[in-house]
């Protein structure tokens, strides 16, 4: 008796474990009898080959009383996001003609959207499909291609490749004199030469900005906004756009440390406003009536100008701090002052301009600072006199002084008695 009972038990719990495994598994792979074909032609007839499209299956009944407000609905949900929602599979790529035949599909309504970023210069307007087809209907469907120019994507994604809506950035073409100018884009984000320069671009739920029309050149993406939570990397992102290319520029953020932050900084000539390299500046901080310098990993944090002129800090406790020039500009004088600066939540969206002049000019107090908002007007601020040697105030220097005045005043004292006693 005891055998067959454990025998029982042992096909009980079998069929237990059979049956949620069939509950899970059922789901995920029910099939049905309906087919369709999607075709990607360009409007010439062209077929966009090797494409693949992601769809999910959005509600087991036919729900498209209004396929404009729903579509609209699905564009602002990120992949991530429907994935938690709703089952989903990727289709084989499209084959030579631009077809994707998709069979042994259930009733229901599935959504299907291009997650490849657009390359080939076209990318697939969302669409729905509803299954079963109206009686005759045909099975061929032929959703909308949107592109036929060159187009540049930006995708914006975080340290562990997720991506992120809401960042904002500015756009920039350089020009032959060194100086970036706004490109003109109109509220679709085209280039329209007849435009507006004040556009800004916002990441959508996909973290993607995607910009058409655009001429060949060099630009600059410049992030003026991180998303929420993440802190800008590198706030200008330099890239180079082909005729006929069709472009994807990632930017990665990180995740924002409670209470640490950072400042950008360009070096620059006070006249001609050119990007000067190899400034050096020792970073500190005010502590009383003194000057400490911060430590980075045991050693001074000392920061250095690069070929544009551009030097940052980061990683910095909130709060004020000083930078002191400790090596200046081949030809060019060093200041003779700090520059302050305050690191806070949103100081990653500030940028301040120092100037020098020339070693061969006359006169102090030519060298200024400027803060700017990262690319818009910009602020002048106070002036740091120049100065052509020594360095700035170390901790131990004013005792070395006070030393020296008391070394002094003893050695005259010194003197002065041993001339005493030496009269008769």
């Amino acid at each position: 008796m005891s055998y067959k009972k454990n025998f029982k038990n042992k096909i009980s719990l079998f069929i237990l474990v059979f049956a949620i495994l069939s509950l899970s598994i059922v789901p995920v792979l029910a099939k049905g009898n309906n087919a369709v074909t999607i075709h990607l032609r360009r409007e010439g007839g062209e077929a966009l080959a090797g494409r693949s499209l992601k769809v999910w299956k959005v509600s087991d009944d036919v729900l498209l009383d209004d396929v404009t407000t729903r579509l609209q609905e699905f564009e602002k949900i990120n992949g991530d996001e429907l994935d938690k929602s709703y089952r989903s599979f990727d289709t084989e790529p499209s084959d030579k003609d631009g077809a994707i035949e998709l069979s042994d599909l259930a009733d229901g309504t599935y959504y299907v959207r291009d997650v490849s970023a657009g390359e080939g210069g076209y990318r697939v307007s969302p669409f729905f499909i509803a299954l079963p087809l109206d009686e005759g209907k045909e099975k061929d469907i032929y959703p909308k291609l949107i592109g036929g120019v060159p187009e540049l994507t930006l995708v914006k994604v975080s340290e562990d490749d997720k991506r992120l809506p809401g960042a904002v950035f500015e756009l920039y073409k350089k020009s032959s004199d060194g100086k970036d100018e706004r490109v003109s884009l109109d509220k679709a984000y085209d280039y329209d030469p007849n435009g507006s320069t004040d556009v800004r671009l916002t990441t959508d739920a996909n973290g993607e900005v995607r910009i058409g029309k655009l001429p060949a050149g060099e630009y600059i993406f410049r992030e003026i906004e991180a998303p929420k939570g993440y802190e800008i990397v590198r706030k200008d992102t330099a890239f180079t756009l082909g005729a006929e290319e069709t472009k994807v520029v990632r930017i990665v953020n990180q995740k924002r440390s409670d209470g640490k932050g950072g400042y950008d900084f360009l070096k620059i000539d006070k006249i001609t406003e050119k990007p000067l390299r190899g400034a050096s500046f020792r970073v500190t901080r005010k502590v009383g009536k003194m000057y400490r310098t911060v430590q980075r990993n045991g050693k001074d944090y000392v920061v250095t100008s690069d070929k544009k002129g551009a030097f940052s800090v980061s990683g910095l406790d909130y709060g004020t701090y000083y930078l002191w020039e400790i090596k200046a500009p081949k030809g060019y004088d060093l200041l003779n002052g700090s520059v302050e600066f305050t690191v806070g939540a949103d100081s990653k969206n500030h940028r301040i301009s120092i100037s020098n002049v020339k070693s061969t000019s006359s006169g102090s107090g030519g060298n200024t600072t400027s803060t700017s908002d990262g690319g818009g007007g910009s602020k002048r601020g106070g002036k740091a006199r120049s100065r052509k040697r020594g360095d700035i105030p170390k901790t131990g220097d004013v005792t070395l002084i006070m030393l020296t005045v008391a070394g002094v005043i003893l050695a005259c004292v010194g003197v002065s008695l041993v001339k005493n006693d030496s009269r008769p």
